[in-house]
């Protein structure tokens, strides 16, 4: 009797063994296509080109997708050459060794481009006395130059004579970043994408890459232990037992 009674908490111990296995190589499965999905989505946004265009006002606007991933750890396994994902994946890296959780991470490259041309008389400061090679003494002069020609976005001085140059620059940048979901049409997938405007009209966007973490998709299926007491018959007589189990559950509803 007890021999039978052995080989049936064997026979069920198995059973629930290879369930609990099978359940575990399950959810193993759909995190590795989960990840590998990622990874793929991560290759298209890092590989995607930067869009500029100018709006009514004359400013410049960039616009590239966003590399999305559930995890920063996923954006570094990304193998590439392009040293601008190289620099973010720097950034995620330096940051994620010093913080617990990293939400976004952000690198924009921009350059001046500011080309001025006029007519006017340059102020004369002073004058530098030059020995030439004959022993005569020349006075060249020292000219100033105030810039103020370009509203206020780039300010500065610069003095300039026979061996001098002295140049003292103020430039201004201010942008407009938004980042957003957007598709083409109703049956297409939504789009993540960050877009910078350049205020200042001299500044031009050569690099922006764009890293957001995002939600962790709830796991609905779990595993679970309950214990609770069932009803049967033995020997045409009702009776209460205890009962111990694994399950395999999925949620339909999150409160």
């Amino acid at each position: 009797m007890n021999n039978m009674k052995n080989v049936k908490i064997g026979i069920i111990a198995l059973i629930v063994g290879l369930l609990i296995g099978t359940i575990v190589s399950i959810s193993l499965y759909f995190t590795m296509r989960s990840d590998y999905t990622e990874l793929q989505n991560l290759y298209i946004s890092a590989n995607d080109t930067l869009v500029i265009t100018r709006n009514e006002l004359g400013q410049e606007i960039s616009r590239t997708s966003v590399l999305e991933a559930e995890s920063g750890k996923l954006i570094l396994k990304l193998q590439t050459k392009d040293k601008d994902i190289i620099h973010l994946q720097d950034i995620i890296r330096r940051e994620q060794s010093i913080n617990i959780e990293l939400h976004n991470a952000i690198l924009l490259i921009n350059g001046i481009i500011a080309n001025y041309k006029d007519s006017l008389d340059n102020t004369i400061s002073g004058y530098q006395s030059i020995i030439d090679s004959l022993g005569n003494v020349i006075q060249y002069p020292i000219y100033n130059r105030k810039l103020d020609m370009f509203n206020d976005w780039i300010i500065g001085d610069i003095e300039m004579g026979y061996s001098v140059f002295d140049i003292n620059l103020k430039t201004k940048s201010a942008y407009e970043i938004v980042t957003g979901r957007e598709r083409k049409n109703i049956f297409s997938k939504y789009k993540s994408y960050a877009q910078v405007t350049n205020l200042n009209p001299y500044d031009h966007t050569e690099t922006l890459k764009v890293f957001s973490k995002t939600e962790v998709k709830p796991n609905r299926f779990n595993i679970s232990v309950f214990v609770g007491y069932g009803f049967g018959v033995k020997s045409s007589v009702l009776i209460v037992t205890p009962i111990l189990g694994v399950g395999l559950g999925y949620k339909l509803i999150s409160f």
